[in-house]
């Protein structure tokens, strides 16, 4: 029987029954036959990477959408990450500058105060 390595989704036996007629005589000579079926998961073998390792198996269309959906997610994070290192080193790129400006201004002036003197 093949199941689905995610959600444990396997195949269910129901019943259906021919037609919807006929319990109306006593010997119930025209009652429906209920005939047993299956319903079985849509299941495909695919290859995914979860969590840094390759991942092949039988999954269900469902689990499948929910994988590609979290690997766009983590993409989206990866990229603001990304983003947000490069704003900080910019800024303390900045940061030193601005200081370094600072610290030599702070000399110049200095200098012109010890020779007004």
């Amino acid at each position: 029987m093949a199941i689905c390595e995610l959600c444990k989704k396997k195949t269910v036996v129901g019943r259906r029954s021919k037609h919807k007629r006929g319990v109306a005589s006593a010997k119930f000579s025209n009652k429906a036959k209920k005939v047993s079926r299956f319903f079985r998961p849509n299941l495909q073998r695919v290859t995914r990477e979860l969590d840094g390792h390759k991942v092949s198996g039988l999954f269900c269309t469902a689990c499948i959408r929910k994988m590609k959906q979290s690997e766009k997610i983590r993409e989206e994070e990866t990229k603001e990450r990304e983003k947000k290192k490069g704003e900080e080193i910019k800024t303390v790129k900045s940061v030193k500058t601005v200081e370094k400006v600072k610290a030599a201004k702070a000399v110049k002036t200095k200098r012109t105060v010890k020779k007004k003197k």
